[in-house]
């Protein structure tokens, strides 16, 4: 059996963007030929998955019941693909200096209101299924 290619999806906080993509291409996996898993991970977590990212997957009918988790060396090296949703900007991302690595660039909707979720959540799904269309043709 093929090994499962390892996403790993990195923000600051893990509470919106990376929880988000964690959660659509976990969820939209099952509908591609790729043999995948996506985690999340920030380099300051905070305590919970902010609501309205919560909110805005519930409205594709997906439950996310992941928590904000720390980006650890295991999980950077464990990864076949670590995808940053906009940290690499920031003087703390360990991330940037990893060659699978790449850069979103996707605003922080964090203390916006649903509507600014609900954008970003939405770029995030069709780079998700861009990401998900590339990996089925790389894998054929």
């Amino acid at each position: 059996m093929d090994k499962k290619i390892n996403v790993l999806f990195v923000c600051i906080a893990n509470s919106c963007r990376s929880q988000m993509a964690e959660a659509l291409f976990n969820k939209f996996i099952d509908s591609h030929d790729v043999n995948a898993f996506a985690t999340s991970a920030g380099t300051s977590p905070c305590e919970s998955v902010n609501v309205s990212a919560l909110e805005v997957l519930k409205e594709l009918n997906i439950e996310h019941h992941s928590v904000p988790k720390s980006l650890t060396s295991e999980m950077m090296h464990e990864s076949d693909f670590i995808i940053s949703m906009g940290c690499m900007s920031s003087d703390f991302c360990p991330v940037t200096y990893m060659p699978k690595t790449q850069d979103w660039g996707i605003d922080n909707p964090n203390d916006q209101p649903i509507s600014k979720f609900r954008e970003v959540r939405d770029i995030i799904k069709g780079k998700i299924e861009y990401l998900l269309l590339d990996l089925s043709k790389s894998t054929e």
